[in-house]
Parts: C-alpha cells; sequence; structure tokens
C-alpha cells in the first residue's frame, strides 16, 4: 500500500515548461520527520505506487497529486483539479 504524503512546500524554478516548473516537494512524514523529493523521484513514486500525495487549499480542499504529461512526453506534478498544463 502507498504512502499517502501531504505536500507542505515546493520547490520551484524560474522555468515555465510544466515539466520543468517544480525542482522538489517537501513535507512531514507521521512520525514528524522531514521528507523531500526530486522532482523526478516523486514521479516515479506516484507512478510505481510507492507514495501517493496530496496537497490542502484552504477551507479544507485536499487535492490528489498526479502525474501529468505534455505533447512532448515529459511527464511533470499537478492535481486531480488542474487543467491539462498547471
Amino acid at each position: 500500500m502507498a504512502r499517502y504524503l501531504r505536500i507542505r512546500s515546493i520547490v520551484k524554478t524560474e522555468r515555465t515548461d510544466a515539466h520543468e516548473r517544480i525542482k522538489a516537494i517537501c513535507g512531514f512524514m507521521p512520525d514528524g520527520s522531514h521528507w523531500t523529493l526530486t522532482h523526478e523521484d516523486a514521479v516515479s513514486q506516484v507512478e510505481n505506487r510507492t507514495c501517493a500525495f496530496y496537497i490542502e487549499r484552504p477551507g479544507d480542499k485536499r487535492y490528489d497529486v498526479i502525474v501529468g504529461m505534455d505533447f512532448h512526453a515529459h511527464k511533470y506534478l499537478k492535481t486531480d483539479a488542474d487543467r491539462d498544463q498547471p
């Protein structure tokens, strides 16, 4: 069963392409320890079902993070509520 982890912060780049915008994602494990994953590692863990990630917005709205793919087959992270390319 995949770990279900909340993303608390995102390390962004200055790039504009969806697959290059996120450098890393960060959060806390249930035991309080900090975790950080590169964009590539996070995509891999979602695809392999090792981890599932989510974000929370004001009003306790929770959105699952999924892997999207652009026209050039570049993979990127997005929420299930995002438009085609965030």
